[in-house]
């Protein structure tokens, strides 16, 4: 019993491994007409000169297999040899063609203007719902100045002469309070920048969220782009 398990266990690690002309897995006798396989007692005998690298070749050529090597262990060396099949389609089978493969440079700059089209598309929308909350007399340009630094957290200058004036006006009018009355109007100024803290903050999350959508977008072609200009450089270097 522990001779066919190490007997067993050799096959397996013999399988692991990929089959050569060279080193096949079965000799024909071509007097016999029997084939053995390499830890077959008869395997290398002076009239087994056909070398086959499976048990299928070896009977299609018209060859018996050995009743000491083989036929006892028929259904696991079938298996073996189904493994080792596979595993060779497997490294031999074409690779399949991935959208880098399909897609052409011309093709990837267009996705990409494409992509800053939608991206364009979308702050346009945005600044439709933004320009509802803004008040006063405003040219349309001054309105979306107002938007895009809205977007990048960004302040005018205008913005901060009213952010400055505003905090001067605060302090002076805290120093005219005491008491309890003074910690409400100081708790209203903090809630105050906070909501201002929040308002910044809104436009840059949804300033992130627009770009990384147009990098994931974008991603595969610009991948392409890099891919054959850096091909292109090798070349022109060579």
């Amino acid at each position: 019993m522990n001779k066919i398990a190490c007997y067993l266990f050799f096959l397996l690690v013999l399988g692991s491994v990929t089959v050569h002309a060279d080193q096949a897995l079965y000799q024909g006798n071509t007097k016999s007409m029997i084939y053995h396989q390499k830890e077959c007692k008869y395997y290398g005998c002076q009239s087994c000169t056909m070398i086959f690298e499976s048990m299928k070749d070896a009977e299609n050529a018209g060859y018996s297999p050995c009743k000491t090597c083989i036929v006892p262990f028929r259904d696991t060396l079938k298996k073996i040899e189904e493994t080792l099949n596979n595993s060779v389609n497997i490294q031999s089978s074409p690779k399949i063609k991935t959208n880098l493969d399909s897609m052409t440079v011309p093709q990837a700059f267009i996705n990409i203007i494409k992509n800053m089209c939608g991206l364009f598309v979308a702050q346009l929308v945005i600044f439709g719902l933004y320009n509802c909350f803004l008040k006063g007399n405003l040219g349309i340009l001054k309105r979306w100045a107002l938007f895009q630094c809205w977007l990048f957290g960004k302040s005018t200058e205008s913005q901060l002469k009213k952010k400055n004036d505003r905090a001067n006006y605060e302090g002076n009018k805290l120093e005219t309070f005491s008491g309890v009355k003074k910690g409400m109007i100081k708790s209203w100024f903090a809630t105050r920048h906070i909501f201002s803290w929040l308002n910044h903050f809104t436009g840059c999350f949804i300033n992130f969220i627009l770009f990384a959508c147009f990098f994931i977008l974008s991603w595969s072609d610009g991948k392409l782009i890099l891919i054959k200009g850096w091909e292109w450089i090798n070349t022109m270097g060579g």
